[in-house]
């Protein structure tokens, strides 16, 4: 071959045959390098499309987690089952879309020997899929005194009849039940969930658990329990308030509902002062007003009081007319209302003896009250609190009366929901007396339902409804009677549960963080196997 140098020295045109001999090198090894070029910015693609399908099926696994974290609330799988799989739908298929950039198909099944779960999540991208496969076994270790659907103390829990205890959503491991004494069931009743009893579990023919059983005695007909049984199994104690803590709640709540009228002016009305209509009252009272007697209130005409008023004996209304008061209230003898009017208290209210609500009036309390005597609150109409309320004596709704808190409750005699009234309200209900419910209303909403403490009193539920409640009633022997349904949960001495009653446990009620004795339920997240080696597809 000819050298280069002698291309340059001695023959013309040697530049243009060097250019050549470039072109041609150049025809044989870029096409060779732009194939590897797009070989590689191929394999990036793939390389990048497969880690993102990794990282997507991995996080189907977390959202897992995080649902069975949840129990399983407001999630709804392809086929429209609505919360976690279980015993009795042990699949669900989940389609999450757009889940780190992919579209991921999780599918989680529940395994009832043993409570663990198997979770297949497989994400797609650009053609590709990645599979990964876990085993988790989720469980409350029960650091909470709501953990149960019931804790009895020290008696027995007795189903009779058709009822149950359930969970909402139903999934494992369910409505659990702790039983200071013998844990009874009889007729067609039943439990989901795990149960626990001091003095053994006497079971019918046909009254299944779906769940564990443990007992340091004996379980009658063990063959209707779907899970694990226990017997001679070492004692155990439940979480409870102490008497310390049971204390200081009461105090706390009395001391923060409780307050003394204020001091009044001047005399300005020296007798009973009624606002009829004629002669036409006037519509706005900018003055502090000191009744000597009664206010009595008969207008339609609308009347707004701009500062205070205190009134020496009753306050009177019957009729459809809206009186504001702006300013603080204090009514020396009797509050009574009646019509279908609108009352509205923007400040403090201050009632030496009882309150008396009928008709379908509304009255709005936007500030404290205390009442010295009873409340009675019938017929219709809302009675919005939007502070404390604290009643020396009893407290009784009845009719289609909504009471909605704002604030704490204290009532030193007895609380009776009778009709179709309701307390709606994630506040503390503080009653030194018994307790009666019949109530109307499931009330769906964890957050809302009230935590009701009666450190002595008795309790009792009927109807043919439900009852929104978290109730501790330590020293109460409960019965639900009837048709009536408990949504939330109760401690108490002993439970009663008769005729096609049920108590509906919601699952994340042991982590609302506002529950004396709640707020860390302890839930432990064990990670069985987390298969890495991911299976290639597309």
């Amino acid at each position: 071959m000819i050298g280069i140098k002698k291309l340059i020295k001695g023959e013309k045109g040697a530049s243009l045959a060097i250019a050549l001999i470039f072109l041609a090198i150049g025809a044989i090894m870029i096409p060779p390098l732009l194939m590897l070029i797009d070989s590689g910015l191929k394999q990036g693609t793939t390389f990048e499309d497969r880690t993102g399908a990794i990282y997507s099926s991995d996080a189907g696994v977390e959202w897992v987690i995080n649902i069975l974290k949840t129990g399983g609330e407001g999630v709804t799988d392809a086929y429209g089952n609505i919360g976690l799989p279980n015993p009795q739908n042990p699949v669900r298929t989940y389609n999450l879309s757009d889940l780190n950039g992919s579209a991921v198909s999780v599918i989680l099944t529940y395994h009832d020997v043993g409570s663990y779960y198997n979770v297949i999540s497989t994400a797609s991208l650009n053609g590709k899929s990645i599979t990964t496969k876990a085993t988790l076994k989720y469980q409350l270790s029960g650091g909470s005194v709501f953990d149960n659907a019931i804790t009895s103390l020290d008696g027995d829990v007795k189903l009779t009849g058709s009822s149950s205890v359930i969970s909402d959503p139903r999934n494992p491991p369910g409505a659990m039940v702790y039983s200071g004494g013998e844990l009874i069931l009889t007729g067609s009743s039943f439990i989901e969930g795990n149960v626990y009893a001091d003095d053994g579990i006497d079971l019918g023919w046909s009254t299944p658990i779906t769940g564990d059983a443990v007992t340091p005695a004996d379980i009658n007909r063990p063959g209707n329990i779907s899970g694990t049984v226990t017997t001679g199994a070492a004692p155990q104690l439940p979480n409870v308030l102490t008497d310390a803590e049971i204390a200081a709640i009461v105090t706390d709540i009395q001391n923060e509902t409780a307050f003394a009228a204020f001091s009044p002016g001047a005399i300005t009305r020296s007798s009973d002062w009624n606002i009829g209509y004629w002669p036409v009252p006037d519509s706005v009272y900018y003055t502090a007003e000191r009744i000597q007697r009664d206010l009595n209130i008969s207008t339609s005409t609308p009347l707004t009081f701009k500062s205070s008023v205190y009134i020496g004996r009753n306050f009177n209304h019957n009729n459809s007319s809206t009186v504001t008061f702006e300013g603080p209230v204090v009514i020396l003898g009797d509050l009574k209302v009646n019509g279908s009017g609108h009352i509205i208290f923007k400040n403090s209210v201050w009632v030496g003896g009882n309150v008396d609500l009928g008709g379908s009036v509304n009255v709005e309390f936007q500030g404290k009250v205390y009442v010295g005597g009873d409340c009675k609150w019938a017929s219709g109409g809302t009675v919005p609190l939007g502070d404390t309320l604290y009643v020396a004596g009893d407290l009784k709704t009845t009719g289609s009366r909504e009471v909605d808190l704002s604030g704490s409750i204290f009532v030193g005699g007895d609380l009776d929901l009778a009709g179709s009234s309701q307390i709606i309200g994630a506040e503390t209900v503080v009653v030194l007396g018994d307790i009666d419910l019949t109530g109307s209303t499931k009330l769906t909403d964890v957050n809302e339902i009230p935590f009701i403490l009666s450190p002595t009193g008795d309790f009792d539920m009927s109807g043919s409804s439900w009852v929104s409640a978290v109730v501790y009633a330590p020293q109460a022997d409960v019965s639900l009677n009837g048709g009536v349904n408990l949504y939330g949960a109760v401690v108490s001495n002993s439970l009663t549960i008769t005729g096609s009653s049920q108590i509906q446990y919601p699952t994340s009620l042991s982590i609302r963080t506002d529950l004396p004795g709640g707020g860390d339920s302890n839930a432990t997240l064990d990670i069985l196997t987390w298969d890495t080696q991911t299976v290639l597809g597309g």
